[in-house]
């Protein structure tokens, strides 16, 4: 059940993101081309450039989405050039957290404020990734300027759903990467 309800979640962002613009018309089988004509996200825009429409949708999907269009990132042979672009910013440039969790998760892990380890903690992130995000820092000690990296909360549980879901739809991801535009 836990699965299902995880795919029709995929399916949503995916659909919001259009990705079915992506398909093209011959490849297309009988169901998909039905399901294509009647459904409900033929509402969401398809303005927005086709490679951001994937990337915020691989985002929103979670790290191994992410992780995906990292390595999608790195491969203009498989996919249009722009969209290799687009997904480029996944490498360090996703959405972060709030700084307020990652204090958090600082204090919690080394037992002191952040007021009592750091002269200067700049609550901006320099980076943020699928897995973590970094800030910049001086100790109050030493004066020494530190980056400090913050694990995503939850990441343990989202990798956990995910890896399994992903590997039982594995061939699937593989057969509609392969009908995917590639002009």
């Amino acid at each position: 059940m836990r699965d299902l309800l995880r795919l029709v979640r995929i399916i949503h962002i995916l659909a919001k993101a259009r990705l079915d613009t992506l398909i093209e018309g011959s490849q297309r089988n009988n169901l998909l081309s039905f399901l294509l004509v009647i459904s409900p996200w033929r509402i969401y825009s398809t303005e927005e450039h086709r490679g951001e429409r994937i990337r915020k949708a691989l985002e929103e999907a979670g790290t191994i989405f992410i992780k995906f269009g990292q390595l999608l990132s790195t491969r203009p042979d498989l996919i249009p050039a722009d969209i290799a672009q687009s997904l480029h910013t996944l490498q360090d440039s996703i959405t972060a957290f709030p700084t307020d969790y990652a204090k958090e998760i600082i204090e919690a892990e080394l037992d002191s404020s952040i007021e009592e380890l750091f002269t200067d903690f700049d609550p901006s992130p320099i980076a943020a990734a699928s897995i973590a995000q970094v800030y910049s820092a001086k100790l109050k000690d030493s004066k020494e300027k530190v980056a400090i990296k913050v694990v995503r909360p939850g990441i343990d549980k989202a990798i956990d759903r995910d890896i399994p879901f992903n590997e039982k739809n594995s061939s699937k991801s593989r057969e509609v990467l392969a009908r995917c535009k590639n002009d």
